[in-house]
């Protein structure tokens, strides 16, 4: 009797040593699974890649790296890189050797030919580049090159004056209830009208805020280069790069050189935010068609529908 529990407490204590182990080698293999995933085949620049050149498959190569999906989905993988050259993709930054293929980095389709190159940019000498800094929070979403954008503008702070237009009116009749001089003339020549000028006054309180220029495109998005906080941690870690893209800094757009005069007075004299615009906005402007020009937004205009609103009744439901 004794030899046969011990011989049972044996077997059970065997399987369940090994049931344990099984479990041990599941929890790590899916640990390792978890924090560690599969590499992922992403496109490297063989050599450096200037700003604005167009690439093809001599200029890069295939390199496996442990990344997570998230970062992953920020490059460039084999499997994309033939849709992407089919595509006649552009480089819009710098590219170092070694350094993963970015799609932020990147402008495909009809947009590649204008920003290929900065000069077949500015094939028409009407048009300049211009550096717009923003921050997180002065525009929309995940902007690209290619992309067709707004320009707005703030100007000042309540209660910062009055911003004031004068315009001289002048016209051929006098003024109502003014008698005009008549003025005897030789026979055949018309007798001479009196000239009155009128004065207009516009004012408005500030802030004023106004759409300052639509349409412009964006040829690159600089972003800022961070540390990789994954960088060396973990196994396999070591093959992610030590730096990635962190928020974007800098637009560049393309502008008419009237515009760039603008740009320059809006940031030195304003707050700028971006606005993005849409496909179909996009389509009329190429076809001739612009955005029409904004009224813009003043103190007053907020302080005239603020009342307007308030002493509106309203309606019982």
């Amino acid at each position: 009797m004794r030899l046969i529990n011990y011989r049972f407490f044996k077997s059970l204590q065997f399987w369940l040593g090994l049931g344990l182990a099984v479990v041990a080698f599941v929890g790590v293999s899916m640990y390792a699974r978890l924090f560690n995933p599969e590499p992922t085949q992403i496109i490297v620049a063989r050599a450096e890649i200037p700003a604005y050149t167009r690439l093809d498959k001599t200029m890069l190569s295939v390199d496996e790296q442990h990344l997570s999906p998230k970062l992953a989905q920020r490059y460039v993988t084999s499997a994309e890189l033939a849709t992407i050259l089919s595509n006649n993709a552009v480089a819009v930054e710098t590219i170092h050797a070694g350094e993963p293929l970015s799609k932020q980095r990147l402008v495909v389709g009809p947009d590649a030919l204008k920003v290929s190159r900065l000069s077949l940019a500015l094939q028409d000498p009407t048009q300049v580049i211009r550096t717009i800094p923003v921050k997180p929070d002065q525009f929309p979403g995940d902007i690209v090159p290619g992309d067709l954008i707004d320009l707005y503008v703030t100007f000042g702070s309540p209660p910062s004056g009055d911003i004031s237009y004068t315009r001289t009116v002048t016209n051929g009749l006098a003024m109502p209830g003014v008698a005009a001089t008549p003025i005897p003339t030789p026979k055949g020549v018309l007798p001479s009208a009196t000239f009155t000028s009128t004065i207009e006054e516009y004012s408005a309180t500030m802030p004023v805020s106004k759409r300052l220029i639509s349409g412009l495109l964006v040829v690159s998005v600089n972003h800022e280069m961070v540390q990789n906080p994954n960088y060396g941690i973990g196994a396999g870690a070591q093959s992610e790069p030590a730096y990635i893209e962190g928020g974007v800094r800098s637009l560049d757009v393309l502008a008419r050189n009237e515009d760039a005069e603008k740009i320059d007075f809006a940031l030195t004299n304003g707050k700028v935010n971006i606005g993005l615009r849409s496909a179909l906005a996009r389509q009329a402007i190429e076809q001739g068609t612009p955005v029409p020009p904004s009224n813009g937004w003043t103190w007053t205009d907020f302080t005239q529908e603020f009342f307007r609103n308030r002493l509106t009744p309203t309606p019982t439901p």
